[in-house]
Formats: structure tokens, sequence, C-alpha cells
């Protein structure tokens, strides 16, 4: 059928409880909000979704079959789904994509987060996890998208796409990576560009800046909004937060 829905999420482990059952008082609020808007996106997801490529930041161009998300890798093995693979899109978004596919037991990492939340939001939809290469030229991000919009045009149904919405970690001296100038002025103009649906814009702010201000979400987010661009998909709405530090950008898709 088509491309139908875009949305985007950030892969934090704090999004799931079983994760991070508590916070801080002074985040506590935030979190409680951050976590509400997560859900509010992968619930809006259309109804009859036949499954969703989910793309997140990695050291290669992968298509990841695994039936199963772990946060083993954060010392929760305990936090863990199965999951239903839907091969057919599988196989088209690696060879029209041109990623490369690898068989593993699980997911872990920030494919596995983004897979718990969408299990746990909408259990009747099946995914494609897919790492895009933090430092992949504007060319390949935008082959990838145009391969993601063929793959769902190539299957049977509704596809969409989620992507990871995690900005950067530099943001204040409490941050994961401590303060970064410039790091504030980033997540601004990269939640425009999100708002907008602007992909030029959000991919004019690089790799190498990005890499900087430790904004894991450009890769996937730039594929996302390639894609969203192709397919005429835009957000119902996108909210941004920054608990503990750390920018967090949040799509949800138009009806």
């Amino acid at each position: 059928m088509s491309l139908t829905a875009i949305a985007v999420v950030p892969a934090a482990p704090l999004l799931l409880p079983g994760a991070s059952p508590a916070q801080p008082p002074a985040v506590t609020e935030e979190v409680v909000a951050l976590r509400s808007d997560v859900s509010n996106a992968l619930t809006a997801l259309p109804s009859g979704l036949r499954a969703a490529i989910v793309l997140v930041c990695g050291d290669e161009l992968l298509v990841h079959a695994a039936a199963r998300a772990t946060l083993r890798s954060y010392g929760r093995p305990q936090v863990a789904a199965t999951l239903r693979l839907d091969r057919a899109l599988l196989a088209a978004a690696g060879s029209r994509g041109q990623a490369p596919t690898i068989q593993e037991d699980e997911l872990h990492g920030d494919l596995a987060v983004l897979a718990l939340l969408l299990a746990a939001a909408r259990p009747d939809v099946a995914v494609v996890p897919m790492t895009v290469p933090t430092r992949a030229s504007r060319g390949v991000l935008d082959a990838l998208a145009a391969g993601l919009v063929g793959a769902a045009e190539a299957v049977d149904g509704q596809v969409a796409v989620v992507a990871a919405g995690d900005l950067a970690a530099t943001l204040g001296t409490a941050s994961p990576g401590y303060l970064v100038d410039g790091a504030v002025a980033f997540d601004d103009a990269a939640v425009a560009a999100v708002r907008a649906v602007d992909e030029d814009a959000f991919a004019a702010l690089g790799p190498v800046e990005a890499e900087r201000v430790q904004a894991r979400g450009w890769g996937p987010l730039t594929v996302a909004l390639a894609a969203a661009r192709l397919a005429g998909l835009t957000f119902a709405e996108v909210d941004y937060h920054a608990p503990r530090g750390v920018g967090q950008v949040v799509g949800r898709p138009a009806a």
C-alpha cells in the first residue's frame, strides 16, 4: 500500500517504567509529561497499521531481524518483550534501502527501547528495526528514505516510520555530556525543522555538529523527514522536553 504515518519518539530508557521506576523530584513532573506525549504519539498511529519501520542511530546501516527486545545492556534483563517481525516488509526495506540484514536473538540499546515502547503502546503493530549510521552522507540518507517509501508501497497494508527523537545530551552542567556551547541553538533549530517537516533545514545541522552536541537522533530524523516529504506526511503536534539536560523531541502523527 503506502507509507501513511510518521512518529518521532526518543529512545530513552527512562521512558519505560520497568527501566526507570522512580526519578528525582526535580524531574518527576517533566518525565511524566514526556511519557504521556510519547504514549500519545504511538497510540495515534493509524488503526489497522501493518507495521512500523523503527529507526535509531547505529554504527552501520542495517536491518535487525530479532524477534525479542531486552534492556539487558542497561542492566535490566527483566524489561523485555517478544516482537512480531514483518518479514516481507523487512526484506523489502533491506533490498530497496540497500541495507544488509543481520539475524540476531535480541535487540539491545536504542532499538530495544523504541521496540519496547511500540510493543507496549501498540502490540498489534509488527516491527522492522533498522539502524542508521551517524556519519552517513545526505545522499545515503535520502536514498534510504526513498527505499523505505518504496518498500511500503511493495507490501499490502499501511506502514509507519517511527524515528528516534534524541537531541542534544549537552544542554547543561547536569547533562550526561556536560555543557557544550551551541547545544541549545542546535535543539531550537532541530525542533523548528521537525515541526515544519523541513528535511533540508534539519539535514543542514549536519552529522559533525550533531556528534559534537551528542544528538543521536540526527541520522534517523533526517531519514524520517525525507520519507515524510516524499509521502506527503506531517505531524499533528511536535513537543520538546529536556529532562536531566537531554533534549527530546516527540512528534505525534497527523490523522
